[in-house]
């Protein structure tokens, strides 16, 4: 298994600051699969996520300018509302 921080990490460190896809989305929600009875993978990105775009915003811009519109989640959080959040989607 992956070290979910880090993975974390990786996906933070294109979104966001410089990049490779920082200001190119909208919105970004990250659909996260967690089979642990404590959620930490879930839980390390929610915790990159917040503790990181603090550090990397750009001077007197508002807390989580940058990561306002990316958030990591279930699956079935991220599925559209009555969407199978089984299903494979093109």
């Amino acid at each position: 298994m992956n070290d979910p921080v880090a993975v974390a990490g990786a996906f933070h460190a294109h979104l966001t600051g410089a990049g490779r896809f920082s200001r190119h989305f909208d919105e970004v929600v990250l659909g996260v699969l967690d089979r642990t009875r404590a959620s930490t993978v879930l839980g390390a990105f929610r915790t990159v996520f917040a503790v990181r775009t603090s550090a990397t915003a750009p001077a007197g811009a508002a807390p989580h300018a940058e990561a306002r519109h990316a958030r990591a989640v279930t699956p079935a959080e991220a599925a559209p509302a009555g969407a199978d959040a089984g299903r494979v989607r093109p």
